[in-house]
């Protein structure tokens, strides 16, 4: 706005504005303009009260800085157990015209912190989208911005074997066979198998034979 120039001997019959973007001038008392980038831009107002002399034009200016938003970033995709103190860190996240005032997280089971470094844990399986919304000192409509990450707390696998848990022979070395083939992760995971047979042996796979 113009509005408060003024002309002491008369007055003033023309406002022009140039924005300092390279956009085309505009004119009158009052007006309106959008930048396309954030930055720093100086703002120029030219008056005149067309007394076409050398003093019937003046000029003015004021600077307008367009505010970049912050980038946050939440950090990486985890899978994680039930329970494990799970730590997250904002640092990395960045403003590149000022600084960042706030953290806020949202760790997607209604629970919620602040602060730049945090932790949680998780009590029930499942996948949760953690939000990070950072938000910077320019106190403008596009001070903030969020970021999300996936974290997966795994199920743990049941193991099943197939047949009698207590099995009875009548003398050592008879080969005993074992199956775990009913044993699944809820989660889907692929599954690893170990056996330990309690006399100090041990074997891998899902099926295995075993003498005592």
């Amino acid at each position: 706005s113009g509005k408060g120039s003024f002309d002491p001997d008369g007055k003033i019959v023309k406002y022009a504005w140039n924005f300092g973007d390279g956009s085309p001038d505009s004119s009158g008392m009052d007006v309106n303009h959008t930048y396309g980038s954030p930055g720093s831009y100086t703002v120029t107002l030219s008056v005149d009260d067309g007394g076409s002399v050398n003093n019937s034009l003046t000029q003015t200016s004021t600077t307008v800085i367009v505010n970049e938003p912050p980038v946050a970033e939440a950090g990486l995709d985890r899978i994680v157990s039930t329970e494990e103190k799970v730590m997250f860190d904002g640092s990395t996240a960045k403003d590149r015209d000022g600084a960042i005032d706030a953290y806020q997280w949202d760790f997607g089971d209604g629970s919620h912190a602040k602060g730049m470094i945090v932790s949680h844990g998780y009590k029930a399986p499942g996948k949760y989208l953690v939000r990070l919304l950072v938000t910077d000192n320019s106190g403008t409509q596009c001070d903030s911005a969020a970021d999300i990450v996936t974290i997966r707390v795994n199920s743990p696998p049941v193991g099943v074997i197939k047949g009698e848990q207590e099995t009875f022979f009548s003398k050592a070395h008879i080969p005993v066979f074992f199956d775990a083939t009913g044993s699944y992760d809820p989660d889907g995971d692929p599954l690893s198998f170990y056996w330990d047979f309690g006399d100090g042996k041990s074997a891998n796979g899902p099926k295995v034979n075993h003498s005592f």
